[in-house]
């Protein structure tokens, strides 16, 4: 049966789909719609006709006004897949990009497939469709930046992958590629872009797995902006050898849409936590020479013992440090105190930042990490690890600072093209005007906005054309031409 054949009803009272498509209602910004054989009507709901840039009142409900707005290049596939469907009761799940009512082109995720009942006969079809264009557009955008953050990804040795809000994969770094490739994963899921991070969690979560239950809680929180981060621990066993990783992910600062998701090997680390339960004479060794101050303490604030870094961080000897006690060394006024406490009573350890005191009074930002336990006498204690934080809070604000003033000296260069009454342009590689100043349109009669996407050749008079290519190519190989004359009509 031909697509085209199709015969198409709607009214307001039919903009409802079956109930076997209830579920999918829940998903954000999908659309759906329905074809029934047995009635011979097309039933779109709100959604979907919004995405095309209608309204109910405008949808004629005939099949040739959505297929107006398929982009010319994609209509043919198209036409073709849903002719699979109907013939082959084959599903179609594949994208297309169509022309809007306002003339904007986006890009839609179409999934389709047909019913039929115990005799074979076909009684519907039913699908989605779904913007996916901003998934687009932030994968473009992060290619067309690669070139700049590719090396400090790469430089990096933690398993670093870039999501979008979706959870959708859209970038990793090299020690991503060689992890995936050392545990013998296929090749497209070493390159891991393309997959879905949070349904990769909930498929193992439905597996059994508790921590890939709690990695995808983590992650909404962090997309939906309820912790700035998260932070998580777990083992990751070869049959070869014991692994742990520690799991960050955080919002990108370039563009909040994307979080930053990096599994750092923190194998070592784990060792040595359980050779420290096993033996007290490294834990002893460990424990001296830490470069982090260590404090052993009862659950009631009072300090047993302090490592030397604990002594050189505080400005203070052991016993100072053991008589000034647990309150003596954190501004209690600081309110993230309360939190960790509660934390550390609740799930028996705690990590996070806090405000610290010297001797001298002053006041340093650190990173705490604490836990309870029991010793061979059955008592509760508590061990502290703290890091003076002070640098990389400097080193951070001054990032922060470095980054205001770029943007401001790309603002003031924005200004500066603008203001000039040459134009001063860029094109790409194909000779289309990526950036132009407003001088376009007094030299030239077109707006900048005109001229973007426009290939600047066909500016150039006739015959200055091939002067102007051989200049353009002198360019592009690295040869600098800075007196170059040619006419423009």
């Amino acid at each position: 049966m031909e697509i085209g054949q199709f015969t198409m009803e709607n009214t307001k009272t039919d903009i409802c789909l079956s109930h076997k498509l209830s579920l999918a209602t829940k998903i954000a910004g999908v659309g759906i719609w329905e074809y029934s054989f047995l009635r011979y009507k097309f039933i779109a709901d709100e959604l979907l006709l919004r995405h095309f840039g209608l309204t109910l009142s405008d949808f004629r409900g005939d099949y040739q006004q959505l297929m107006e707005f398929i982009h010319l290049e994609d209509k043919e596939r198209a036409i073709q897949d849903f002719r699979d469907v109907l013939n082959n009761d084959s599903e179609v799940v594949t994208e297309y990009r169509i022309v809007c009512v306002d003339g904007s082109i986006r890009f839609i995720k179409v999934a389709a497939i047909s019913q039929r009942d115990s005799f074979r006969n076909l009684l519907s079809l039913i699908g989605t469709v779904q913007d996916v264009t901003l998934s687009k557009e932030i994968k473009l955008q992060l290619r067309n930046s690669e070139a700049f953050i590719r090396g400090v990804l790469n430089s990096i040795s933690a398993n670093i992958a870039v999501v979008d809000w979706l959870g959708n994969i859209i970038a990793v770094n090299d020690s991503w590629r060689r992890f995936a490739m050392q545990n013998g994963e296929s090749t497209s899921r070493i390159e891991g872009v393309g997959y879905n991070y949070l349904y990769i969690c909930n498929k193992s979560a439905e597996s059994g797995e508790v921590s890939a239950a709690e990695v995808r809680a983590g992650m909404k929180d962090v997309i939906d902006d309820r912790k700035p981060l998260f932070y998580f621990e777990y083992p990751c066993h070869s049959p070869d050898e014991e692994r742990w990783f520690a799991m960050h992910a955080v919002k990108f600062e370039i563009d909040k849409r994307m979080i930053v998701i990096s599994h750092q090997d923190i194998t070592e680390r784990k060792k040595a936590e359980r050779l420290l339960k096993e033996n007290e004479s490294k834990y002893r060794a460990f424990f001296t020479n830490s470069m982090d101050a260590m404090l052993l303490t009862v659950t009631d604030g009072e300090i047993m013992e302090a490592n030397p870094a604990a002594c050189t961080m505080f400005q203070m000897t052991e016993k100072e440090i053991s008589n000034t006690g647990r309150l003596g060394l954190v501004d209690i006024t600081d309110q993230r105190l309360d939190l960790l406490l509660k934390e550390r009573q609740q799930t028996g350890r705690a990590k996070g930042e806090i405000s610290m005191i010297r001797k001298d009074g002053s006041i340093f930002p650190a990173e705490l990490t604490s836990a309870m336990f029991t010793d061979e006498g059955g008592r509760a204690r508590t061990s502290m690890i703290i890091r003076d934080i002070t640098e990389r809070k400097q080193a951070a604000e001054e990032l922060n600072i470095s980054n205001r003033k770029l943007q401001e000296t790309l603002y003031d260069l924005t200004k500066i093209m603008n203001s000039s009454l040459d134009v001063i342009c860029t094109i790409d590689d194909e000779g289309r005007f990526v950036t132009i100043s407003s001088a376009a349109e007094a030299t030239w009669g077109y707006t900048p906005k005109e001229l973007k996407g426009r290939n600047f050749i066909d500016l150039v008079f006739h015959e200055d054309v091939q002067n102007t290519l051989k200049a353009s190519a002198e360019i592009k190989s690295g040869v600098p031409v800075t007196m170059f004359q040619n006419r423009y009509q």
